[in-house]
């Protein structure tokens, strides 16, 4: 799933590099400054120009005139390259330091190639930058610090390479910066405190490295972000209340890490939020009362983590919630009968706590459930006839809790049902035949009960 954004995230990147070239207000096709064709030519030669797919012709001697991803724009009655745009063409090598003749260069795209080496420290200056886009080479060594002379860029992607070492605090310089995406690195160390600074920026993600350490409270300071991902690395620490000031945010992913304390009850103010990934630290404490205002969340991901307490009533407020996934913590008391207000809801999977008392009747009202997954646990009371109306459910697994009575006949009419697991349970009588109108069914387990 999040492999699948991170790809649509690149296509992304893809558009955003042509927008350099749509601000030239007077395209040009005369020479540019020799500076800038001896740039273009060291590009050519340190990246085995002449196996490129597509090659540029050396002997015409004008990039302006047709050399492939080279656009240039008249500044000042002198024609200069503004962009070089040349993803997924087949450049083999490294990025030659005598990149920075390209003075005027707004967007520089070298991405999905085979560049190794290191980012060179000479490309902090291309001080008209506004796009660098180098994402899914094998490059390596750090982030130079130089990078934060860049004071126009707007657009960084430097995700899925080798790069190493930490974020560096220079970062903080790029007040224009609005997506900064370095995943899929091996960075270290910790988030930079600097980074909130960056107040412009709408995209930050720093997923898949190795960054250790809190994630710092001036991440608050971001007021226009949407999307945070900060997951799969080995952060520590609690997870900052000034999360909450947030409010722009629509997806929050700090899943995969080593996060400890409460979720915040700030995180109720973030209204726009439509994912929350939380899963897989070891978040200790409740789930905050104040989660219930978060009414456009479709997805809630809290499993694998050490949450005690009730699941809170206010639960029943998430109703565009498909994909709740509360599953492997020390979770106690009841299912709030207020979930059946979550008509939407395609998954829910509850099992693995410490849930006690009655499957709640209000279930029958999730009419679009297809996975309801409750084992262990302890519940106890009937299996509720009501089940039988979630008629497009897939999977039911009820195993390994205290439930009492009989089989429901109605679970007959689930025709959709292929996964059917009732084992180690206390339930008596017969097995209904009504199962048998169960065409779809795969697998039936009913074993450890007394029927």
């Amino acid at each position: 799933m999040m492999v699948v954004f991170h790809f649509w995230i690149a296509l992304v990147a893809y558009s955003l590099a042509s927008l350099a070239y749509g601000r030239c207000l007077s395209s040009c096709s005369k020479v540019p400054p020799q500076s800038e064709i001896n740039s273009l030519r060291a590009l050519y030669a340190s990246t085995t120009g002449n196996h490129w797919t597509v090659s540029w012709n050396l002997s015409t001697g004008n990039p302006c005139a047709g050399w492939h991803g080279v656009r240039c724009c008249s500044v000042k009655s002198v024609c200069h390259v503004v962009a070089v745009q040349l993803t997924a063409n087949n450049l083999v090598g490294s990025i030659p330091s005598a990149i920075d003749g390209l003075t005027a260069l707004q967007t520089l795209e070298l991405a999905n190639n085979n560049l190794h080496s290191y980012i060179p420290s000479s490309i902090g200056n291309l001080s008209a930058l506004t796009e660098l886009a180098l994402y899914l080479n094998a490059l390596t060594g750090p982030i130079p610090s130089t990078i934060g002379n860049l004071r126009s860029l707007q657009y960084l992607f430097l995700y899925s390479n080798a790069l190493r070492g930490p974020i560096p605090s220079a970062i903080e310089h790029l007040k224009a910066l609005q997506y900064l995406f370095l995943y899929a690195n091996a960075l270290t160390g910790p988030i930079p405190t600097t980074i909130g600074n960056l107040t412009a920026l709408t995209w930050l993600d720093v997923s898949s490295n190795a960054l250790t350490g809190p994630i710092p409270s001036t991440i608050g300071d971001l007021s226009s972000l949407q999307n945070l991902f900060l997951d799969t690395n080995a952060l520590t620490g609690r997870i900052p209340a000034s999360i909450g000031n947030l409010t722009a945010l629509t997806w929050l992913a700090l899943y995969s890490n080593a996060l400890t304390g409460p979720i915040p009850s700030t995180i109720g103010d973030l209204r726009s939020l439509q994912r929350l990934y939380l899963y897989d630290n070891a978040l200790t404490g409740p789930i905050p009362s104040s989660i219930g205002a978060l009414t456009a969340l479709t997805t809630l991901f809290l499993s694998s983590n050490a949450l005690t307490g009730p699941i809170p009533s206010t639960i029943g407020g998430l109703t565009s919630m498909q994909l709740m996934y509360l599953y492997a913590n020390a979770l106690s008391g009841p299912i709030p009968s207020t979930i059946g207000n979550l008509t939407a809801l395609t998954q829910l999977f509850l099992y693995a706590n410490a849930l006690t008392g009655p499957i709640p009747s209000t279930v029958e009202h999730l009419s679009s459930l297809q996975y309801l997954f409750l084992y262990a646990n302890a519940l106890t009371g009937p299996i509720p006839s009501s089940l039988g109306q979630l008629t497009t459910l897939t999977q039911l697994a009820l195993f390994a809790n205290a439930l009492t009575g009989p089989i429901p006949s109605t679970l007959g009419q689930l025709t959709a049902l292929q996964y059917l697991y009732l084992y180690a349970n206390l339930l008596t009588g017969p097995i209904p035949p009504s199962i048998g109108n169960l065409t779809a069914l795969t697998q039936l387990h009913v074993a450890t009960n007394s029927l």
